[in-house]
């Protein structure tokens, strides 16, 4: 018979964190929305004629109007998308902690 000391290397222990899959959303998530900010971030310096040249010497023209356009849309797009994904996430560590309670038994707000 296995004594209660000694522990099932199968079994995770209780000092080591568990990654779930929440945490890894949510660490994609704020990935997405860094790329994103700086996707729009770009799209934005090229669309003022701001953008910053590749290096010493270079003279490497901006970005074109459309693909600026482009650029900047895409990265709010990515943005919005990450913030969205990331409140998914945490939702869902939240519900996952509390397992017992319901969204909609939370405070009214009149």
């Amino acid at each position: 018979m296995k004594s209660p000391d000694e522990s099932n290397p199968s079994e995770p222990s209780a000092s080591r964190p568990r990654i779930s899959r929440w945490h890894f959303g949510a660490a994609l998530a704020a990935l997405a929305a860094s790329l994103g900010i700086l996707f729009a971030m770009a799209g934005t310096a090229s669309l003022l004629g701001r953008a910053p040249s590749p290096g010493l010497g270079i003279d490497a023209p901006g970005l074109p109007f459309a693909s600026a356009a482009l650029l900047l849309i895409l990265g709010l797009l990515l943005l919005w998308t990450g913030i969205r994904a990331w409140r998914i996430c945490r939702r869902g560590l939240r519900a996952a902690r509390h397992p017992g309670s319901a969204a909609f038994h939370g405070k009214k707000h009149e």
